[in-house]
């Protein structure tokens, strides 16, 4: 890392390429799992009258005796 400063001021840091580059993937996961976060709250709001008083161990419990 290399810091550019003037007058005792930072101005930029340089960082090597392959840091970024893992930062720039982070970051990119990150913003993938906020949104489908998002999209599955979206989801569970809109379908949450037809879901109300389901319980998932039970339909899977059914669908695994008829097998």
């Amino acid at each position: 890392m290399r810091i550019i400063s003037r007058a005792n001021k930072p101005l930029a840091v340089i960082i090597p390429y392959e840091d970024y580059q893992e930062q720039k993937e982070e970051r990119e996961k990150e913003r993938r799992l906020r949104l489908a976060a998002s999209k599955i709250d979206k989801w569970r709001k809109k379908h949450a009258q037809q879901l109300k008083g389901l319980n998932s161990v039970e339909i899977i419990r059914k669908m695994r005796a008829e097998r």
